[in-house]
């Protein structure tokens, strides 16, 4: 019980009713990391938040799991856990049970959230603490983009960021990036 009642604790960090592009959380976090890979299955997309996470937090760092659909708590991921292992075992029950969208991950102290409504949806890592890039790997910084790249996709100088314009709309990045910088 003492479990369920910190985890619905955590997950005041969301503001209920907003979505991307808004910004949807209800206090501002230091970084913003967006990714566009599946949070459920992607193991390089889990273990560069787990990386990202572990470094600019510290390895003491706890996290719970939830359902996107109905933000009840999966279980707990521990820094010394098999994240990808875990992650793909809660996704499969959410699948089994019928349900095919994203989650949300949260540190017990709040610092941190890894959100994905749905796993063709943008997600993002948010994040206070220590922005330590020179102890995080090269694939673990490739798997996240920020608002100033989305910036520089907006100019079209780049044919991938033309896409990303052309696929999620000039209005709708434009408006992220704004509410990320």
């Amino acid at each position: 019980m003492e479990y369920e009642d910190k985890a619905a604790k955590l997950m005041e960090v969301l503001e209920s009713r907003k979505s991307f592009p808004d910004y949807i959380f209800s206090r501002r976090f230091e970084q913003h990391f967006f990714f566009d890979l599946d949070i459920c299955s992607s193991d390089i997309v889990i273990c560069a938040a787990k990386e990202i996470i572990l470094n600019c937090l510290g390895t003491e760092v706890r996290v719970a799991v939830f359902s996107f659909t109905e933000r009840t708590l999966l279980g707990w991921l521990e820094s010394d856990d098999d994240w990808s292992f875990k992650i793909g075992a809660m996704s499969e029950s959410l699948r089994r049970s019928g349900d095919y969208n994203g989650l949300i991950l949260i540190d017990d102290l709040k610092k941190c959230i890894v959100y994905q409504a749905r796993p063709v949806d943008l997600g993002i890592l948010a994040f206070d603490g220590s922005n330590n890039w020179r102890a995080i790997s090269t694939v673990a910084r490739d798997c996240f983009v920020d608002a100033h790249d989305i910036e520089s996709w907006l100019t079209g100088e780049s044919v991938y960021g033309a896409a990303l314009v052309n696929d999620l709309g000039r209005e709708y990045l434009a408006a992220l990036a704004k509410n990320y910088a």
